[in-house]
């Protein structure tokens, strides 16, 4: 599937190798992926507006965030393929877990959201999976999970 992805500059091979073969349903979101990813790794630690650098790729990225037909998991999975590849190339791996909330409590407006450790806080839970080596040098996802409780969880 990369034979779509020839006129992204040479600066951006990392993005390419984890997200250019992602199935979004059409090559044109595979190809915003790999721009948006390739902007956020230049730029870490800045906001959205500032890894965009202009409008107009700022406005591409909230309609890639905001599109309904982009499946999240297909953007994991691509780099899953990623790391796994990286994976065969060491002789020992690390799978690193950890449950992250995302407390949402300040935005009530949100929807889709469950209650977190705390019935009065509601967010998401994340359940991630990093492969590392035993010299801390990570080398990807494994596994990611994003999901909200369910309130009678709780209860019982």
């Amino acid at each position: 599937m990369r034979e779509f992805v020839t006129n992204i500059p040479d600066d951006n091979s990392w993005a390419v190798t984890e997200f250019a073969d992602a199935d979004l349903g059409d090559a044109r979101r595979t190809r915003r992926l790999v721009e948006l990813a390739t902007a956020f790794a230049q730029r870490p630690s800045a906001s959205l507006p500032q890894a965009c650098g202009h409008r107009a790729m700022l406005k591409a990225a909230y309609r890639f965030f905001d599109n309904e037909a982009i499946d999240s998991q297909a953007i994991v999975a691509s780099h899953v393929v990623a790391t796994s590849d990286r994976l065969a190339r060491v002789p020992r791996v690390l799978g690193v877990q950890d449950t992250t909330e995302l407390d949402w409590t300040a935005h009530p407006a949100t929807t889709g959201l469950g209650p977190l450790a705390h019935p009065a806080h509601q967010g998401l839970l994340v359940y991630t999976t990093l492969a590392l080596t035993p010299e801390r040098l990570p080398l990807g996802l494994l596994a990611q999970q994003v999901w909200a409780r369910d309130p009678a969880a709780l209860s019982n």
